[in-house]
């Protein structure tokens, strides 16, 4: 049995897909795609109503499970029909269950079972090509024993699934993917060479907790799980979370995975800028399964990205009326984040020298009107000192930033980050100080180097730099 793998979305991940989206750039928006029916295939939900399954609508099911539609129903349906005859006139009058079981496994392998393939799961394969994994070995075992009157279940571990039988003696496990799998802890060498041949390892009852018992449904449903696993590798998300669906109605137990796997298929619109579709999908699954809590991360981040994609046009305002008209689906949290982020992308591509003075307008009203949380306007509010510092060093003025910082608000003022800034600032206006000196000392102007460092005295007191600076021109002066 081979397993498919879903992705767990979380509000980072999402994010980091939006931010990597925007900076790959803009395309046109697809055309409308043919979504998957999230609808259950009828015959599915009514056979999952039943409380059990005669032998026909076993068989039935499991061609529906493994794909097969139209006249090829009634034709491999057939096949089955034949096949249990032929089993039944074979154990004609074999009362013993043991033996029974027994025979049964035998008798399947060499009639039908004719090779093994870790990914062939489908009936209608098995049936056509005699090859057979231990999914589809245990379903068809499964189905003849119920129309030969044995009472079976199906058994999972991890990776791998297989059956057991009710004897007069108790269950027995059947390991179907060999003839010689009928209570295989009672076979001598079982395990190294049913290893060997599917690479798994038989699991004893006395290794419980690693074992799972399930229905027959719910075994048939491991079909769908296969198939949906082979449709991952293969890249198609959307024909598996269709599949998913009807897998989910056989087995409640899965609901996780059709969870995952709708989410995956989302991913996927996403990925490609199809936000409506996305949503479409989103919406189905909350109201056909009542997966609101499962989707609430994704049904934020796609309007997220649907914002994003007017700011990739730059069309800042759009962006923001959109936000706003998607803040029922939008997490407060990020919300902020998402006004953080038109902040920050709009000011890095203002080019205007006056920037500093109208963007501190704007960020401050996003805090006082709520769309922008204390925490995400400091990051605004850092990078756009940052500009600024960065946009009066180009210009040669290295102490004017110290004097910019300090007029912050004190709240911002006593954040690591700004602390950050302000030492950086320091830094930058005492070399301004210091380097002005020497320039001027170099000049002989000794008396105006002074004037230079006790000016930088005044704006930064504690630096020993400027310090040094002053002892050696008053002794260089004779004031000392």
């Amino acid at each position: 049995m081979i397993r498919f793998f879903v992705t767990r979305p979380d509000p980072c991940r999402f994010l980091y897909l939006l931010l990597c989206l925007f900076m790959v750039g803009s395309g046109p928006m697809a055309a409308a795609a043919d979504l998957p029916d999230l609808a259950p295939d009828p015959r599915i939900r009514e056979a999952a109503r039943s409380e059990s399954l005669s032998f026909t609508e076993l068989a039935e099911l499991s061609l529906w499970v493994s794909g097969v539609a139209g006249a090829d129903i009634n034709s491999h349906l057939s096949r089955l029909e034949k096949l249990r005859s032929t089993l039944q006139a074979r154990l004609a009058g074999e009362q013993d269950l043991y033996r029974k079981g027994k025979r049964l496994l035998t008798l399947l392998h060499r009639r039908t079972l004719s090779g093994y393939s870790e990914n062939q799961s489908k009936m209608d394969v098995l049936l056509e090509d005699g090859v057979y994994n231990c999914v589809s070995s245990g379903v068809l075992y499964m189905v003849m024993a119920s129309g030969l009157g044995l009472e079976v279940q199906g058994v999972i571990v991890p990776d791998h699934a297989f059956v057991s039988v009710m004897t007069a003696e108790g269950r027995v496990d059947v390991e179907t993917t060999t003839e010689y799998g009928f209570d295989p802890g009672a076979v001598r060498n079982f395990n190294d060479t049913f290893m060997e041949m599917t690479g798994f390892r038989y699991l004893p009852p006395s290794d419980y907790e690693k074992r799972e018992i399930i229905g027959k449904k719910q075994f048939v449903g491991l079909i769908y799980q296969n198939r949906i696993a082979m449709l991952q590798r293969k890249g198609d998300h959307r024909t598996a979370a269709a599949l998913a669906v009807d897998h989910y109605i056989l087995d409640p137990g899965s609901r996780e995975d059709l969870a995952g796997l709708l989410l995956n298929y989302i991913n996927v619109l996403a990925g490609t800028k199809r936000y409506t579709e996305a949503l479409t999908i989103i919406e189905q699954a909350e109201k056909r399964f009542d997966l609101k809590d499962e989707m609430s991360d994704a049904a934020s981040a796609i309007a997220v990205n649907a914002v994003l994609s007017h700011v990739e046009q730059g069309s800042f305002e759009r962006a923001r009326r959109l936000l706003e008209d998607s803040a029922h689906l939008v997490r407060d949290a990020k919300a902020s984040e998402l006004s953080k982020l038109l902040l920050q992308k709009e000011l890095q591509i203002d080019e205007d020298k006056e920037v500093f003075s109208r963007f501190m307008e704007k960020v401050d009203a996003a805090v006082k009107s709520g769309r922008l949380t204390p925490e995400g306007a400091e990051d605004v509010y850092i990078n756009l000192y940052l500009r600024e510092m960065n946009r009066l060093v180009r210009q040669g003025k290295l102490a004017e930033p110290l004097f910019l910082l300090r007029e912050a608000n004190e709240d911002l003022q006593e954040t690591q980050r700004f602390q950050q800034l302000l030492e950086t600032a320091r830094s930058n206006g005492v070399a301004h100080y210091h380097n002005t000196a020497v320039s001027l000392m170099e000049e002989n102007r000794f008396q105006r180097a002074l004037e230079v460092v006790e000016e930088g005295l005044v704006h930064i007191p504690d630096s020993d730099t400027l310090e040094n600076d002053r002892r050696r021109l008053e002794e260089s002066m004779g004031l000392r």
